[in-house]
């Protein structure tokens, strides 16, 4: 399906977006995984055996976090090379000089949902960060179309 060239900026925003969040859940995967390796080699030395196969959970987790892992590099590489820096500072001049500089002491923690971000947007950035972003490109956009946009967030 073709989108209209307009759109595609909020397209390309919307694959770093999915990008964070696939990142965010591949992180608690990892963390699921390395507590439950830890809870399987408790039980294996309880138990004084050699080795003990973990269930089937863990499996299925373990396959489905290396799908995230190339998800989310899809993503980011989609999105950072069609939205790159200079695209957010000729096509969202609003939203490149509101953003934070990089060193900036603090921006917007997780639970935070403001205006505060920095760019380019990465994979460290916070899911605030994310949201303050995509407010601002969407507010930005939707007065370049002529749209009254007001966020309730």
């Amino acid at each position: 399906m073709a989108f209209p060239s307009f759109l595609k900026p909020l397209i390309y925003c919307s694959h770093q977006l999915h990008a964070m969040c696939q990142q965010r859940l591949y992180e608690s995967e990892l963390r699921y995984l390395r507590s439950s390796y830890k809870a399987f080699e408790k039980q294996r030395q309880k138990d004084n055996k050699p080795s003990l196969e973990p269930d089937g959970q863990f499996w299925r987790v373990w396959t489905e976090s290396t799908i995230h892992y190339s998800t989310i590099a899809k993503s980011w590489k989609s999105g950072q090379g069609k939205l790159s820096e200079t695209v957010l500072r000729d096509k969202f001049p609003n939203t490149w000089k509101a953003r934070e500089r990089w060193g900036a002491e603090k921006v917007a923690d997780d639970g935070e949902f403001g205006s505060r971000y920095r760019l380019p947007l990465g994979s460290g950035s916070s899911i605030a960060e994310a949201v303050g972003f995509a407010q601002s490109v969407l507010k930005e956009f939707a007065g370049f179309k002529g749209i009254n946009y007001a966020s309730d967030i």
